[in-house]
C-alpha cells in the first residue's frame, strides 16, 4: 500500500479533514491532497510530523496492520473541544517524541530497566463513591511514606513527579478540562494540565493526575473533567490530591500551633501511685475560633487553594457545617479577593519555575551517545531542542563538551 494512501487512511480513521492536517504541516489542503494521491513525495521529515499529528510511531506507516489503540489518537478523537487545540497538540506530540527518545537512547546505551518508575498499585475498581475516597486517601498515605515526605509540604510537585520518570507538559485547554494523563507502553506515562488555570488550582491538577498515573495505568488516556468530579475515579483522584497535598496529622498540628482547635474543656489525671488528681482547663469559645486570614496562612504554607483548605479542616473536624459556610462566604467577598492577591493565586509561573529532572536526563544522555559517537551533533540539538534548551545554549554546550 501507497504511503499516501496509509497517510489518508489513517487521517479519515481519526476524523481529521486535510484542512486539519494542513495547518498542523503549516502546508495547503491541496499540498497534502497531492501527497494522499502519491503525486507528493513525502519525506522523512515530514512524515515524522505526520506521525507526531497522529500521535504515533512513524513506523506505523509502514506496517500492514494499523492499530487504533494510540493513546493520542484516543484522546483527541474523543474530546472533540481538544481536537482543534494546534497548540495543545503541539506540546503533547513533542512530550511523546521526548519519550520516545528517551527509550532509544536507553538503549542505544544500554541502559537497562528504568530508575525512574513510579509504583505499582493493585487496587480492585471502586464500587461506590465512598469507597473511591477511602482508596484515595490510603493510597495517599502510603505514596507519601514510599516518597519518604516526611512531615513537611511538597515544596516543587514537578520536580517530585518528574523525579518518578512522569513527563509533564501544560497548555491551554477549554476551562472544564484541568488535565489528562497518557499512559504510553511504549513510551511511557505523561501528564499535561491546563495552564489557563490558576496556580493552587494547577498543583492540586498535577497531583490529581498523579493519581490517574498510579492507579489507572489500564487506561490509554484519562481526561479530568470538573464536571465529572462525581465520577469514581475522579472523586479516588480528589482525594488522594487532597490528603497528598494536606495530610490529616500535618494539618492538625499547623492548627495547634494557631493554639486553636483544642476542645472547650481539658481534662487530666495525675496519678501518684496512691490516687488521682483532676486537673481542668477551660478553653475560649471565641479564641479557638479559626479565621480566614489563618487559613490563607496554612494554604500558602501547604500550597493550596483557600477553598481546598477550609474543606480539609472541615473533614478534620476543626470546622462546623456553620463555619465552614461563613468563611466560605467571607472568602468569595472582598476580604476573601485581598487574600488571593497576598497569595498570588493567580502566578501560574510560580508551579512551573523548577528544574526538569526528566528533560536534564535525556539531554545528559544525549551527550553520554554523542561522546561514543553514537549519534550526530545534529541529533543531539534536536534533542536539546526537545528538553527546552535553546539552539544557542545547546549549540555553545556540545561546542565546549567537543572541545579538548
Amino acid at each position: 500500500m501507497k504511503l499516501g494512501t496509509k497517510v489518508r487512511q489513517l487521517r479519515e480513521k481519526f476524523c481529521y479533514s486535510q484542512d486539519d492536517l494542513a495547518a498542523y504541516l503549516k502546508t495547503s489542503r491541496a499540498t497534502v491532497a497531492q501527497m494522499e494521491l502519491g503525486n507528493r513525495v513525502i519525506d522523512s521529515v515530514t512524515l515524522e510530523k505526520i506521525a507526531d499529528f497522529f500521535g504515533c510511531d512513524p513506523l506505523v506507516f509502514f506496517k500492514e496492520k494499523q492499530t487504533d489503540g494510540d493513546p493520542v489518537a484516543i484522546l483527541f478523537r474523543a474530546n472533540a473541544d481538544l481536537k482543534t487545540n494546534s497548540e495543545l497538540k503541539e506540546c503533547v506530540a513533542n512530550c511523546l517524541k521526548l519519550g520516545r527518545e528517551s527509550r532509544n537512547l536507553r538503549e542505544i546505551l544500554k541502559i537497562e530497566g528504568n530508575p525512574l518508575t513510579t509504583a505499582s498499585y493493585l487496587l480492585k475498581p471502586p464500587a461506590s463513591k465512598w469507597e473511591a475516597k477511602e482508596q484515595g486517601i490510603r493510597i495517599a498515605g502510603q505514596e507519601r511514606s514510599r516518597l519518604n515526605l516526611g512531615h513537611q509540604p511538597i515544596t516543587d510537585v514537578i520536580k517530585l513527579i518528574e523525579s518518578q520518570g512522569i513527563l509533564i507538559g501544560q497548555e491551554e485547554m477549554p476551562d472544564d478540562i484541568s488535565g489528562f494523563t497518557i499512559a504510553d507502553k511504549t513510551r511511557g506515562l505523561f501528564i499535561f494540565v491546563n495552564s489557563n488555570h490558576p496556580g493552587v488550582r494547577v498543583r492540586f491538577s498535577l497531583v490529581h493526575e498523579y493519581c490517574h498515573a498510579l492507579l489507572d495505568t489500564d487506561r490509554p488516556v484519562s481526561v479530568s473533567h470538573l464536571s465529572k468530579n462525581s465520577e469514581l475515579l475522579e472523586v479516588r483522584a480528589n482525594a488522594f490530591a487532597a490528603h497528598f497535598l494536606v495530610p490529616d496529622d500535618i494539618c492538625r498540628d499547623k492548627v495547634r500551633e494557631l493554639g486553636k482547635g483544642f476542645p472547650s474543656r481539658d481534662e487530666e489525671s495525675i496519678y501518684d501511685e496512691n490516687e488521682s488528681l483532676a486537673i481542668h482547663k477551660r478553653n475560649i469559645r471565641s479564641e479557638q475560633s479559626i479565621q480566614l486570614f489563618e487559613v490563607a496562612g496554612m494554604s500558602m504554607w501547604f500550597g493550596v487553594s483557600i477553598p481546598t483548605m477550609l474543606y480539609r479542616l472541615k473533614n478534620t473536624d476543626f470546622l462546623s457545617n456553620d463555619e465552614l459556610d461563613r468563611l466560605l462566604k467571607e472568602n468569595h467577598g472582598p476580604y476573601g479577593n485581598h487574600l488571593r492577591v497576598l497569595m498570588k493565586e493567580t502566578v501560574i509561573e510560580t508551579v512551573f519555575q523548577t528544574t526538569d529532572i526528566f528533560r536534564m536526563r535525556v539531554f545528559n544522555m544525549a551527550l553520554e551517545a554523542l561522546r561514543r559517537n553514537e549519534i550526530s551533533t545534529g541529533k543531539c540539538m534536536e534533542i536539546a531542542s526537545l528538553t527546552g534548551i535553546s539552539t544557542e545554549k545547546a549549540f555553545a554546550i556540545i561546542q565546549d563538551f567537543d572541545s579538548p
